[in-house]
């Protein structure tokens, strides 16, 4: 079976970091994400491939206890690692493509 999603740069969820599945490989999930606001600091218990769909935001991540920030345009993406504490705050709106492996435990 093949499933096309339509219409990605007109997505919107419910609330601001909602989504839905895209897919799930094995151990692998993708998700489509809308969000206006800004996440928290925060670790994963994966690893996650964050592409920037269109948008921007602006990426804080603490690498050895320093502070850094990097702006992902549309187009742009990064790697976290598991357990790299990190914050995503959007430019306005923002639409996401995350890719994690092992999928997390939905809450």
């Amino acid at each position: 079976m093949v499933d096309v999603v339509t219409d990605v740069a007109s997505f919107r969820a419910d609330e601001a970091w909602g989504g839905k599945r895209i897919a799930t490989f094995g151990d692998t999930r993708t998700d489509l994400l809308w969000t206006d606001k800004p996440f928290h600091w925060h670790t994963n218990s994966a690893d996650e491939v964050f592409v920037v769909l269109n948008g921007r935001v602006d990426m804080r991540y603490r690498d050895a206890g320093l502070e850094k920030r990097v702006w992902l345009e549309a187009g742009d993406m990064m790697v976290i690692r598991q357990g790299e504490e990190h914050v995503a705050t959007p430019d306005g709106e923002v639409r996401l493509l995350i890719v994690a492996s092992p999928a997390e435990k939905e809450d």
